[in-house]
């Protein structure tokens, strides 16, 4: 551990020490070399390479590096050229350690996945044959290699977690990332600025907001907006709350619970409805499962806890002037109302090319021809259906946003049937996946997002974690049948 807790401190320092010397040479060019270089190493240490490698993939969630080739700088959506970023290359080079270990080791098999992997597959053929009324390919060719890289990503984790220790050690990454994430949230809210964090995906200039004739500074982190940075939250919220309710040791409760306040308070700061909405689901979830599973003379007192609570939340909100009811009840500009004419013409999209789309990541190059809104919305405000599942019906057609339902009812189902018999922890993990995942899903309701989007990445990391569990504990339990067969 110590190994390689030092290792990753040498790779952050040399990184800053790289952001600050290295001005004019292109980031990804010079980490691609710095890894044709590191390589030998990489095979030498295997293990200590593939632990460095699955806490980098796994910090990427909130720290985006990348460099965009063939840049398309005028197109709104998805991937503007190829995107060569830092968890790219992790899987890249955590693959072959995989297939290196397959080869040593011929007894062991990967997981086929196969009820996982067939939606997968059908959304990556789904984004292929749109490509065919798509008016730039290339575009399309781009959001598709993306999503190919998030299957990948699906899979190397999903048998990567049926290890323990490596799953213990993902979630240790996880709440590390959503620290470090909420505490520049913080920091950026206290100084006003973006804190210059583009290198790691921030945004280039800060959003201010004018609400009620008040300029209000929405923090982004480093997911580039104060509603990616929410959505990145609702993700991992309800799952740090499903783990503080598990039992554990003192100190380690405390420390998630410092990190929750700091999470929940930079989820506060970003003024995102659609955020605050889904955690308020997410987090209901997870109480709801933990509730179902203490004495009845507790849960009586737990239950007067939470009306309570209720009461002095509704006090603050109406009574007391705070930046959520500011936010709630005051004039959006229009930002809010905006969503209704953008879902008609995704509506006269998906009606216009029901089955193959009209191109994966080609939205904003044809909506204007389906706009016959009075106010013209599609000129005015030149963005995306701001819902991902009429984007995604719009852009790949109604069969890939059945494959994409296809699949998230496959985890749920997984999910709800291996709780019951898991173990604390992974039980915990699972009932925070099953409250993370919906609440990232009720606030896509007023986002936009392409299949292959960098803001989804979270979706298919937490459901792969939880697939891998799945099936260690399926492949842990003796078929039904087993024991009538055997007597």
């Amino acid at each position: 551990m110590k190994m390689l807790l030092l290792a990753l401190m040498g790779l952050g320092c040399g990184f800053m020490l790289f952001s600050a010397l290295a001005i004019d040479v292109p980031l990804m060019q010079t980490l691609v070399v710095i890894c044709a270089l590191m390589l030998p190493f990489v095979f030498i240490w295997q293990d200590l390479s593939r632990d460095i490698l699955i806490a980098v993939l796994t910090l990427t969630l909130a720290f985006n590096v990348d460099q965009t080739l063939n840049l398309h700088e005028t197109h709104v959506g998805g991937a503007q050229g190829l995107v060569v970023s830092v968890n790219g290359i992790s899987l890249i080079l955590l693959l072959m350690l995989y297939f290196i270990d397959l080869y040593r080791n011929r007894d062991k098999t990967p997981s086929a996945l196969a009820l996982y992997m067939a939606p997968l597959t059908g959304i990556l053929l789904m984004c292929l044959f749109s490509m065919f009324r798509a008016p730039d390919r290339m575009l399309g060719l781009y959001e598709t290699l993306e999503f190919l890289k998030m299957a990948g990503i699906f899979w190397y984790i999903a048998n990567a977690v049926r290890d323990k220790r490596t799953f213990h050690f993902i979630i240790i990454i996880l709440v590390a990332g959503l620290c470090f994430e909420s505490l520049i949230a913080l920091a950026q809210k206290a100084t006003g600025s973006t804190l210059n964090l583009k290198i790691l995906g921030g945004a280039d200039s800060a959003a201010v907001q004018r609400i009620e004739g008040s300029a209000v500074y929405r923090p982004g982190g480093t997911l580039g907006g104060s509603n990616a940075l929410a959505w990145y939250l609702d993700f991992l919220l309800p799952l740090i709350l499903a783990l503080i309710l598990r039992k554990s040791r003192p100190a380690i409760r405390i420390s998630l619970i410092a990190v929750f306040i700091t999470g929940l308070a930079a989820l506060i700061l970003t003024l995102s409805r659609g955020g605050w909405l889904g955690f308020l689901i997410g987090a209901s979830l997870v109480a709801s499962f933990h509730f179902r599973h203490i004495p009845p003379l507790r849960r009586l007192y737990l239950s007067i806890l939470f009306i309570l609570c209720i009461a002095l939340s509704g006090l603050f909100l109406f009574k007391i002037d705070n930046p959520i009811r500011t936010r709630l009840m005051a004039n959006d500009r229009g930002s809010a109302l905006v969503r209704i004419p953008l879902m008609h013409v995704a509506l006269r999209m998906i009606r216009h090319s029901p089955v193959l789309g009209n191109g994966v990541n080609n939205y904003t190059l044809v909506h204007q021809n389906f706009d016959d809104t009075p106010e013209q919305v599609s000129i005015y405000f030149p963005y995306p259906v701001h819902n991902m599942y009429l984007q995604t019906a719009a852009e790949i057609g109604l069969p890939g946003l059945a494959f994409f339902i296809w699949f998230l009812i496959a985890v749920y189902a997984g999910i709800w049937k291996t709780i019951p018999s898991a173990e604390i922890t992974d039980s915990a993990f699972l009932v925070g996946v099953t409250g993370g995942i919906a609440a990232a899903l009720v606030q896509g309701l007023v986002e936009n997002s392409t299949i292959g989007s960098y803001h989804l990445m979270p979706l298919w990391f937490l459901s792969a974690a939880a697939a891998g569990r799945i099936l260690h504990y399926r492949a842990a339990s003796p078929e039904p049948d087993a024991g009538r067969r055997t007597a």
